[in-house]
């Protein structure tokens, strides 16, 4: 598979989340991608899309067969969602885990079962490695343990090769360490997690309602009413 450009990967995996995290505002319209895209909380590296970068990377996703466009008879703005699970095969479990590793970086077994949670609930860190490891033609790859790093870390490969050295932004800060801790001690509630996660569930929901909020001012007539049930996919 020819690797993702940093765009395509942004946009696909955000799709991929708000499907399983905020599944009533989805499919997502532009803004809502746009909006996605920016989020500052749980994404590594922040980015700054503006809605042209964002139309370009949605089209490009749809020319490889990632991406399909949803009309909705009455609507006036489309809708997009993600087919990468369909095309490259995927499970629940190995999508959200990919999504997650597009978002946020290389991570720990334990940082990627705490922060899947909300898009699929993995009963064990065994688990979540066999997840890892269940294709053939690998999409994520085992970094080398760094120094000062305890555990080994992985990362997407959807994006193409990727450096085992991970550089200084994506090692773990204090609060990422806290949290791994935490997540590592059954004995302990883990309230790290749960406090991001509850942010991340509000934050992306505020985004989402006030994206679609200005489109259905810029649109005129939209208003409150319910779109039909029908829908016509790209």
């Amino acid at each position: 598979m020819e690797p993702l450009t940093p765009e395509e990967l942004r946009v696909v995996a955000c799709l991929v989340e708000k499907q399983f995290t905020t599944p009533d505002s989805y499919p997502l319209t532009e803004n809502a991608v746009v909006a996605a895209c920016n989020q500052l909380s749980n994404r590594n590296p922040v980015v700054a899309y503006d809605n042209n970068t964002v139309r370009v990377t949605l089209t490009a996703l749809r020319q490889r067969g990632f991406a399909r466009v949803v009309h909705t008879p009455g609507a006036r703005v489309p809708k997009h969602r993600q087919i990468l699970d369909d095309a490259l095969g995927l499970s629940r479990a190995e999508v959200s885990l990919l999504a997650v590793l597009a978002l946020r970086g290389p991570q720990t077994v334990g940082e990627l079962r705490t922060r899947t949670e909300r898009m699929h609930d993995f009963a064990s860190l065994s688990e979540v490695e066999e997840a890892l490891a269940a294709r053939d033609e690998p999409l994520v790859a085992r970094l080398e343990r760094q120094p000062g790093q305890k555990e080994a870390r992985y990362a997407q490969l959807l994006a193409g090769p990727v450096d085992d050295a991970a550089p200084a932004e994506d090692r773990p800060d204090r609060a990422e360490r806290a949290e791994s801790w935490v997540t590592a001690s059954p004995s302990r509630p883990d309230r790290v997690a749960a406090l991001e996660q509850r942010v991340e569930s509000l934050e992306a929901e505020l985004a989402i309602l006030r994206a679609e909020h200005q489109e259905l001012r810029e649109e005129l007539g939209l208003g409150g009413a319910s779109p039909a049930p029908a829908t016509l996919e790209e």
